[in-house]
Parts: structure tokens; C-alpha cells; sequence
């Protein structure tokens, strides 16, 4: 991201919470199910806990790369 280059640590995987109405606390749909069908996870993530390998700026339309693995 910019010249800044980051090490990917860990997914943040989603929690029961979404199931949860967020008036009544109680339990009423089923997110969880559809995101794993949806985007073909088995535990769906929400976010890729990263920090940087090194340092540098990142300013406001910086170019982001992400580098294939396969």
C-alpha cells in the first residue's frame, strides 16, 4: 500500500453477533450460513489482521497490490 509493505497475520473471522436483532438482542437470522455459500469460505472472514514489515507513508490514492499466491 504506497511503499509501505505489510505481513498479513491473521483473518478476523465473523462472529455469531450478526445472527443477532440488533433491538432485542435475540438471535433471528441465520448470516453466517448464507456468507460460507456466498463467498465459498469456511469461515467467513470480515477482515485480514496485517502489520507493517518494515515502515513509510501511505497517503490518500496510494496504489494497493495484493501478490498472487498460487
Amino acid at each position: 500500500m504506497g511503499g509501505v509493505i505489510f505481513e498479513t497475520i491473521v483473518p478476523k473471522v465473523r462472529c455469531l453477533a450478526t445472527h443477532a436483532n440488533p433491538r432485542t438482542g435475540e438471535r433471528d437470522l441465520e448470516v453466517m450460513p448464507t456468507l460460507v455459500r456466498a463467498f465459498r469460505q469456511q469461515q467467513p472472514t470480515f477482515a485480514i489482521g496485517m502489520l507493517s514489515a518494515g515502515g513509510g507513508d501511505i497517503r490518500l490514492g496510494d496504489a494497493v497490490a495484493v501478490p498472487r499466491l498460487d
